[in-house]
């Protein structure tokens, strides 16, 4: 029992949630998921050294919180577990064990002595038109005890809210575990281009990657809309349930509107321009288009930058592959600061320098096919080359919560278990019945728990009412 008692401390328990709260504070200052050498050339070999060995570049699956948080869980349970044996013995299992000097001690107490001649039954009945439930014997010099008591459930309210807090961490924990099917990740969609729970789509899926939806998401259209100023309002995405050939669902997904499809969640996160179009015309007069991806898309805002090691390829009709690469592009800077979209596709004055890429020869020698804009084709070879214009694409944060509903009846049994707490008061009343010759004599004394005056209440009200006073 001394490890139980020792979790049951109450310091204990606040003891470790200090140390919770110290380390998850740390871990804000730490940033995460780095090698160990930016932590050495941050903060020095011993204390980037130490931040490894502690697995705080990890911080929320490293040893110390870890340990911490099972620790405090236990002394919760353990505390839970005390409150709700409490509750049982101090209601369900409520003895009639006390003595007329029992009642002598209470601060609250009187004597009542009623007009006439009283029953033990007389007395129950006006204890239980008061509200309270009554137990009543009868002891060994021939008088009848009474306990009498009213909210009762009052001892259960903190018990509720120490096993709510158990609850919503169990709720947590089942949301975050690929065991129940909870998942969270962030979907890459294109304009036009329809999404499915892939790593060519999904981020961080992992080498032990399975599909977790079994739907599609197109991406119709995407916007920002900015104020005069230029300042983002909202961005919003189109986009299309796609199951088989079926649309079954559309929805504009916005910062704080998600789409919700058979249990999985879609939020508007960000949005990245993922590269831009070339539009190659071939003597045929067949399209294609070549896609060459940002190299810099970290951030929204960052300007369109050709990956160099991005060679994008077309297939002519004798079976002849082209290559080519981007070298550099320019880009109208304002269009981003034009009210209402984005910008128009191709933006104002784009217009990027192309290549052949002829994998034989030195990069310094490949052909130069020129600056090529929206505005006049480029010819080359027979073929035409023309901008098409940036492709926007949209970052959409995906979650898969099962254990949501469990969080949510955490939630609600810790606001039951306060309210109960705060707003009933649990009151005892013991009563002493006696006979003296042909008349009666009761010894009454109650206690409500952090109120003498509602338990002098109660008295009074007992006393009126065996004494047939209004």
């Amino acid at each position: 029992m001394g490890a139980w008692n020792w979790f049951a401390a109450i310091r204990v328990a606040i003891v470790l949630f200090i140390l919770w709260a110290a380390l998850s504070a740390l871990t804000t200052l730490i940033p995460q998921g780095q090698e160990q050498a930016y932590y050495v050339q941050k903060y020095g070999r011993t204390i980037g050294g130490a931040i490894m060995g502690l697995g705080f570049h990890h911080a929320y699956t490293s040893f110390p919180y870890v340990a911490v948080v099972a620790l405090f869980l236990t002394s919760l349970f353990v505390c839970s577990v005390r409150r709700t044996k409490r509750a049982w013995r101090s209601t369900v299992k409520a003895k009639l064990d006390f003595q007329p000097g029992t009642i002598e001690k209470m601060r609250n107490r009187r004597v009542i002595v009623p007009g006439g001649r009283m029953t033990s039954q007389d007395v129950a009945s006006q204890l239980r038109r008061l509200g309270f439930a009554v137990k009543a014997a009868g002891d060994s010099e021939g008088r009848q005890l009474f306990l009498a008591r009213r909210g009762t459930i009052a001892p259960w309210g903190m018990a509720a809210v120490h096993f709510s807090l158990l609850i919503i961490f169990v709720g947590a924990f089942i949301g975050r575990t690929p065991w129940f099917g909870g998942f969270s990740s962030s979907l890459i969609i294109r304009e036009g281009e329809t999404a499915y729970d892939q790593p060519a789509h999904m981020a961080h899926s992992g080498a032990d990657w399975k599909p977790r939806f079994d739907f599609g998401i197109r991406l119709v259209d995407f916007w920002i809309d900015r104020d005069q100023n230029g300042a983002i309002k909202d961005y919003t995405s189109r986009v299309e349930v796609v199951e088989g050939d079926k649309v079954v669902e559309n929805k504009d997904i916005e910062v704080n509107k998600p789409l919700f499809y058979k249990g999985v969640k879609f939020y508007q996160s960000s949005y990245l321009t993922e590269g831009a179009k070339v539009e190659v015309t071939t003597p045929e007069g067949e399209t294609q288009e070549l896609l060459f991806p940002n190299s810099n898309n970290n951030s929204p805002d960052a300007p369109y930058v050709p990956d160099m090691m991005s060679w994008p390829q077309i297939a002519l009709k004798d079976g002849t592959e082209m290559r080519f690469f981007a070298h550099g592009c320019v880009v109208n800077s304002e269009m981003d600061l034009l009210p209402g979209r984005r910008g128009e596709s191709p933006p104002p004055g784009m217009k990027m320098r192309l290549y052949l890429v002829e994998q034989k020869k030195d990069a310094t020698q490949w052909p130069q096919i020129g600056w090529v804009s929206a505005d006049q084709p480029t010819d080359f070879q027979g073929l035409k080359f023309r901008v098409a214009g940036l492709v926007d694409a949209t970052v959409l944060s995906v979650r898969r919560d099962p254990g949501m509903p469990v969080v949510w009846f955490g939630c609600a049994l810790a606001v039951l278990g306060l309210l109960v707490g705060l707003y009933v008061r649990e009151t005892t009343m013991m009563v002493c019945l006696s006979q003296k010759g042909n008349r009666s004599e009761l010894l009454a004394g109650a206690s409500a728990k952090g109120d003498s005056q509602a338990a002098e209440k109660h008295l009074n009200k007992l006393e009126r009412a065996i004494a047939g006073g209004k």
